[in-house]
Formats: structure tokens, C-alpha cells, sequence
């Protein structure tokens, strides 16, 4: 039986490795050249010592050492490329970073603002079903924005299709997960505003209620307790001296 211990652990591939991008292929072949031109250098400079030694070459060696500037210069020059194109890959991925993080943040904020307009749904849900909240809508009273029966009959209908419960369905199975996902598909209907009838209405519809609810700032109002405010407690009145009583001073024993 293989054991943990057996096992070869295998290294993650750099990302220069895994780095496929046309600008790093360029490099791989550039790499590739000078590496070539190294060795051909390394020979010719062999053959230049072997003659300066005074050794004959023969015709091919000396076909060879002909081009010992022409290889040198073609070297030079690609390590020159070498290093402008890193150079240009180094920056491509500095901005390729940049606008990763960049677009990540824009997804961050647009999945932040779906959440918070779920949320704003909900309260509105929530909130209206209160009674006197409910009167203060249908008479746009008390600085609240005027509702219609027929828009707060949209709102009851709508309540329970976002609020799943964990009950069996018809077919008798636990159908929690298969509610929240229609509920999820209501709450993202309303975000986008579809024109899609729902309820007698639309979506669309929907949304301006919700939107009207919480812009005319109704529920953002201190809440009233109701309680009265507190009294402060009169001074206490001076005892009065019972009659046929005569108060001494406190001091009157020090002097008999």
C-alpha cells in the first residue's frame, strides 16, 4: 500500500513556465538564439586561438573563423533585444496586474451593489407589515411616498416567493434548495428591472416601488418609544416643627 512518505512531491510550475503569452514565447525563441550564437562563438574563438598558436586550419575552420565579427555582432544585438523585450514583458504584466485587480474591483462593487439592493428589498418586504406603516403608505402621509392597494398586494404576493421555508414540496421531497433558487431568480429579476410580468405586474414595476419606498426616506425617520420624558423630582419641602415641640439648637447642650 503506497504511503504519504512514498509519494514524489511535485513542484509547482512557475509562473514564467506557464506564462504562454506571446511576449514570453518571443523571448523563449530570442533565449534560444543567444544561446546558439554563445556556442558558435565559444567554437570560433577556439579556432581564432588554434591559428594565432600558428596552427593550420583547414578550409572549413577558416570559412568559420571568417565570420567570427558577423557572429559576435548578431550575438550582441539579440542580447540587446533580449533585454528590451523582457523589458516590454515585464511592463505588460505590470499592467496586466493592474487591470486584473482593476476589473476584480469593478466585479467587487457590482456584486456588493446587488447585495445591498437585495437587502433594500427585503426591508421594504419586511417593513410593510406594519399596519400603520401600511395606512401611512395608502394616505402618502407622515413622509411616506403614496401606495396603492393594488401595490401593496404586489408586495404581500411577493413576500413569501422570496422568503423560502423549509417545507416538502407536491412530490414529497425537501424542496428548500429548489425555492431559494427561484427566490434568487425573483430578487435578480427586480435588480435588473426586467420588463417580465410577475404577479399581475412587472418586475419593472416592482423595482420603482421598492426604490420609492426607501428614497422618500420614511423608515429612516427617528423611531417615537413613546414614552413620556422623565420629570425631575421637586425639592423636598422643610419639615415643619411639630406644635408644642421646641427645637433647640444642636449645639444649645455646650452651654447649660
Amino acid at each position: 500500500m503506497p504511503s504519504a512518505a512514498n509519494a514524489k512531491s511535485e513542484k509547482p510550475a512557475s509562473s514564467e513556465a506557464t506564462d504562454n503569452s506571446p511576449v514570453r514565447q518571443i523571448m523563449t525563441i530570442i533565449e534560444h538564439k543567444i544561446r546558439n550564437l554563445e556556442k558558435r562563438k565559444s567554437k570560433l574563438t577556439s579556432y581564432r586561438d588554434l591559428q594565432k598558436a600558428g596552427k593550420e586550419l583547414n578550409s572549413d575552420q577558416k570559412v568559420a573563423v571568417a565570420k567570427y565579427d558577423e557572429v559576435a555582432q548578431t550575438l550582441e544585438f539579440a542580447r540587446d533585444l533580449s533585454k528590451q523585450v523582457s523589458a516590454i514583458a515585464t511592463s505588460a504584466e505590470r499592467e496586466a496586474k493592474k487591470q486584473a485587480k482593476k476589473e476584480a474591483w469593478v466585479r467587487y462593487a457590482a456584486d456588493t451593489s446587488k447585495i445591498r439592493e437585495v437587502l433594500l428589498i427585503m426591508d421594504c418586504l419586511m417593513q410593510m407589515g406594519n399596519t400603520e406603516a401600511r395606512e401611512d403608505f395608502l394616505n402618502g402621509v407622515n413622509g411616506a411616498c403614496k401606495l396603492t392597494e393594488e401595490d401593496l398586494k404586489i408586495l404581500d404576493d411577493l413576500y413569501p416567493e422570496v422568503t423560502p421555508k423549509h417545507e416538502v414540496n407536491e412530490e414529497g421531497q425537501p424542496g428548500f434548495h429548489a425555492y431559494t433558487t427561484k427566490a434568487a431568480e425573483h430578487l435578480y429579476a427586480i435588480i435588473d428591472g426586467k420588463p417580465k410580468e410577475i404577479f399581475g405586474t412587472t418586475y419593472t414595476h416592482i423595482k420603482e416601488i421598492v426604490t420609492a419606498v426607501h428614497e422618500c426616506g420614511y423608515f429612516d425617520k427617528g423611531a417615537d418609544t413613546g414614552m413620556p420624558a422623565a420629570e425631575e423630582p421637586a425639592p423636598l419641602a422643610p419639615e415643619e416643627p411639630a406644635e408644642g415641640v421646641e427645637h433647640e439648637p444642636e449645639d444649645a447642650a455646650l452651654y447649660p
